[in-house]
C-alpha cells in the first residue's frame, strides 16, 4: 500500500516539473527567439554540402545491366592486382586486366557505391542483382561506362559492350544471352519503402 503510495507521489510529482518545464521555460524562450531570414543557419557555400546540386532519382521500372558476361572466359590474364585497387585505377593505368579493353574490371566501384547493396562480384565481374532500384549511381562509378539501365521486362541482351571489330579471346564476345538476374535476400520492407520514397 505504502510503495503504491509513494509511485503514484513521484509520477505526480514528475508530471508537475514536466509541465513547469514546459510552461516556465519552455514556451518564454521559444517566444523570445527571433527568427530572421537575413540572418540564415546554413550560408550559401554550407548548403551545396547540406542540399546537392543535382537530386538523384530512380526508376523503378529499369534496372541496372553490367554490359559483360560473368561467365567470360580467357585463356591467359595479363595482369595480376590487389583486390583493394580500385577500377578507375586500373583503367586508367592499364586499361584492362584482360585482352578487351571494354571488359570489367571487377574491383567494385559499383559496389560501393550503390545504396541497395544490389552488385555482387563473380568471376571479375559486377552483376546486378534483384534488389537493384535503378538509382544509376552505379553508371557513373564505372569507368569503363558498361553499365547501362534496361526496362524490367527484358529478358535477353547482348551482354558485351565492346564496338571494336578487333578479335579478342573473349569466349563470349557479342553472343546474345538471357539476362539472369540473382537473387540476393533483403529487408523487402525496407527495400519497399526506399522505392516508395525516392520514386520521383
Amino acid at each position: 500500500m505504502i510503495l503504491s503510495m509513494v509511485l503514484v507521489f513521484l509520477l505526480i510529482l514528475l508530471l508537475v516539473l514536466i509541465l513547469f518545464f514546459m510552461f516556465a521555460i519552455l514556451l518564454p524562450a521559444l517566444k523570445t527567439q527571433s527568427f530572421s531570414v537575413d540572418n540564415p543557419l546554413f550560408s550559401e557555400m554550407e548548403l551545396k554540402y547540406v542540399i546537392p546540386d543535382t537530386e538523384q532519382h530512380t526508376d523503378i521500372t529499369k534496372r541496372a545491366v553490367v554490359l559483360c558476361s560473368p561467365d567470360k572466359k580467357f585463356s591467359t590474364q595479363r595482369l595480376n592486382y590487389n583486390p583493394g585497387q580500385s577500377c578507375k585505377i586500373i583503367s586508367q593505368t592499364y586499361e584492362s586486366l584482360n585482352d578487351c579493353r571494354f571488359s570489367c574490371i571487377g574491383l567494385g566501384d559499383c559496389v560501393k557505391v550503390c545504396p541497395q547493396e544490389a552488385i555482387v562480384i563473380k568471376n571479375d565481374t559486377a552483376v546486378v542483382t534483384n534488389l537493384c532500384c535503378g538509382c544509376g549511381n552505379c553508371i557513373e562509378a564505372c569507368p569503363k561506362h558498361i553499365i547501362k539501365l534496361l526496362p524490367l521486362n527484358t529478358k535477353a541482351y547482348e551482354m558485351c559492350s565492346n564496338t571494336e571489330e578487333s578479335l579478342t579471346e573473349c569466349s563470349d564476345y557479342k553472343k546474345m544471352q538471357n539476362i539472369e538476374i540473382p537473387i540476393k535476400k533483403g529487408f523487402k520492407i525496407w527495400r519497399t519503402c526506399y522505392r516508395m520514397f525516392t520514386r520521383s
